[in-house]
Order: C-alpha cells, then structure tokens, then sequence
C-alpha cells in the first residue's frame, strides 16, 4: 500500500470522529454537481445513522458573506465538494466545528482546528485524486455497517472526469459489481439505484444537467429525495428539456462571439462578459461549462494568454436566501499553449493565480492546473482583473 493511500485512510479514520463528535444541527452544505449531490447523499445517510439533526444546502459556490449567514443557524458544518479557501473568512472558534471534504487544489495552508481531508495535501496528483464522493463513501464504511448499498454513489463522481477511475475509486467499484449496485456492461460500468440503470458518466452528467438548469428551482435537493427514496427515472423527463434550454443558452452567447468583437485583452490574460445576463437565471457551473467550449474555439482567443469569463451572479441561493453583496463568477480557462506551458513550469497553473488574484480583492479562487473558478465582490472586478494579469505576466 502507498503511504499516501495509508495517509488518506488514517485521515478518514480521524475525520470519522469527528462527525461523530459535531455538535448539532448540522450544515451539510455541497456543491450543485453530480459530486456534490452524491457527497451529500451519503452524508445524509451517515448522519441518520449517527441521529443528528441536520439541514442540507445545495450551493453553486461557497460565497464569503454565505459563511456568517449559515452559522447563525447551526452549531456546526459540513462542507462538500466546494473548492476555495472560505476557512480563511472564518473566526477561530468557528474552525473546530467544520468539516472540509474537497479535491480541489488550493495554496493556502490549512489552519489549526479545522478538520479538512484533500487527497492533494496528502501526496496524491491529480490523476490519482479520487473524487468527493469516493471520499465520502470511505468515511460511509467507517460508520454504516451496510454500506456496500450506497457504493454506485460513492463511485458516482469519478464520471466528471473521461479517465479510468482512481485506485480508491476501484475500491468502490469492486464493492458495487460485487454487491449489484454497480453492474459491468461491456467497457462501461453502470449504476443501478432502486431499478434504474445508468452508466455512471452519463448519469453524473443527467444529474448536473438537471441540478445545474434547475437549480433556482431546489432540484438539487429534489434529486437527493429521488436518491434516497426512489424515483431515478424522473430525470429522465427534464434531461432533454434541460439540454434543449441550455443549448438555446450557448447559441445565444455563442452568436454575440460570431457577430461582433467579445473578447477584451491584457497583457497575459483575456476575456469576456455576458454583459446580457444570459446566464442569470441558471446556475453558475453553467457559465463555466460554456466556458469550456468556447474556449476551444481558437479563432476567439489568443493562444498566449489565459482565458477568462465574466458573468453577474444571480444573488439568490435556494434555501439560504438573498447574498447581500453583488458577486461575480468568473471562469477560467487556457489555450493548449498556456497548458503546455503550465506543464513545463514556465506559467503559473490557473488555481494558484485564482487564489491569490480572488483572495486579494475580497473573493474565493480555485480549481486545478488547467482550469478554476473564482467568485469576486463586482466592484473589484477591474481589480481582480490587473491582479490576475499582474500575476499571470510573472511582473
């Protein structure tokens, strides 16, 4: 066994305790993917176990001003599959009552007090790093006797990434085929829940379409209540009304790219905005995904520059209320000469600079070497911006 793969089980053994010793209520707070809604399933599981009253929060991003409003409201927190330093916006006294799964990469130290479990502080690359509800699966098997049942979830977030599953996520599948909630079909691995089959990427991608489109409507929380107590099949019938939506979405920006000048430039990065809210009234992860395809269209961009979108965050999170501040997402991306560039060490990998750029002007950065996220006051756009393109051009 690797001595990362024995670090992360005795960190899981130590994160299980303290679940057990949070105080309630408890804020299970995840983020609105497939990952994050398959976190949160198992966690819900894991806490009924334990008898501790809890309330669950499906949320896009971890805003700052979100922290002191959740904890006006519960004795302690879990927070699931949501990158960023937020601890960092935290009192002392508010670090030994959170719980931090995540596998996103940050630069930050970990403060003392804080229980925090990232297989990247632990030794793992990216390509190893198995996903947060692989993650929660694990501490699952340190609590809940049958928990071999939930398995089809714990491998259901490694289907946001095209590679083979990571060696811990074996683990989980090798548990599930055996068990009958994971079944093998060829190539391809599927998971059965209450009847209903899927194979377990496209099944991550139903369940973020549906989470992410809806999300102004709580279907992520409708989605844990089809987990928990039947009714998979339902997504079936918003699938394809939800990808018709947000294929309208895409062409809708994808024509302001066509028929006029979208992208602005620095001396190191570019970007664009969508100054008509297009993406108002959908979740964030949204954006990000058009983000992604866009930026594969190099006739846009500039190849030596990294690329980043700009959109106003719809202040509303269902379940928590109104955010008080006007927030931006920002999504960023690179060209494949900034990723090979990345590679060789020659350019900054994207998580470190939305970090230091988002942190500096009151807001969140993260993500991975290629790709992240940050979420900014609006009025320090213009700051996050030179920031960014400060850090970028190594100045």
């Amino acid at each position: 066994m690797g001595e990362y793969i024995r670090s992360f089980l005795e960190m899981v053994d130590n994160v299980s305790d303290k679940i057990r010793d949070l105080r309630d209520p408890i804020y299970l707070v995840s983020s609105d993917d497939g990952d994050g809604l398959a976190s949160a399933y198992l966690f819900s599981i894991i806490l009924d176990e334990l008898g501790k009253e809890y309330q669950i929060m499906i949320v896009d991003k971890v805003y700052p001003e979100f922290i002191d409003g959740i904890y006006n409201n519960c004795s302690s927190s879990i927070f699931l599959d949501l990158g960023g330093p937020f601890y960092k916006f935290m009192n002392e006294d508010l670090l030994p009552n959170t719980v931090i799964i995540d596998h996103h990469r940050e630069a930050a130290s970990i403060p003392s007090g804080l229980t925090y479990l990232n297989p990247l502080k632990l030794g793992f690359n990216e390509d190893s790093t198995p996903s947060t509800s692989v993650i929660s699966y694990f501490i699952m098997k340190k609590i809940v006797d049958k928990h071999y049942r939930y398995a089809w979830a714990g491998l259901l977030g490694s289907g946001e990434v095209p590679r083979e599953p990571s060696e811990l996520a074996w683990r989980v599948l090798v548990e599930g085929i055996k068990t009958g909630v994971i079944r093998k079909k060829g190539k391809s691995y599927r998971g059965v829940v209450q009847g209903y089959e899927r194979e377990f990427r496209s099944l991550y991608k139903d369940i973020t379409l549906v989470s992410t489109m809806g999300y102004f409507n709580d279907f992520g929380l409708e989605i844990l209540g089809w987990m928990r107590f039947g009714g998979m099949d339902e997504l079936r019938r918003y699938v394809d009304k939800f990808k018709e939506e947000r294929r309208n979405l895409f062409e809708k920006m994808f024509s302001l790219f066509e028929s006029g000048e979208m992208v602005f430039e620095k001396n190191s990065i570019q970007w664009y905005e969508d100054v008509n809210k297009i993406f108002f009234n959908v979740s964030p992860r949204v954006f990000d995904a058009f983000s992604s395809t866009i930026s594969m269209y190099g006739r846009f961009f500039n190849p030596r520059k990294y690329i980043l979108g700009v959109e106003n965050r719809n202040p509303y999170i269902p379940g928590y209320g109104d955010l008080e501040g006007e927030w931006l997402n920002i999504s960023i991306r690179v060209t494949r000469k900034i990723e090979f560039r990345i590679g060789l060490g020659i350019s900054q990998p994207v998580y470190a600079l939305a970090e230091a750029a988002a942190f500096a002007v009151g807001g969140l950065g993260y993500g991975y070497k290629n790709l992240g996220s940050a979420v900014v006051p609006a009025s320090r756009k213009d700051s996050f911006l030179n920031l960014f393109d400060e850090l970028a051009s190594g100045r």
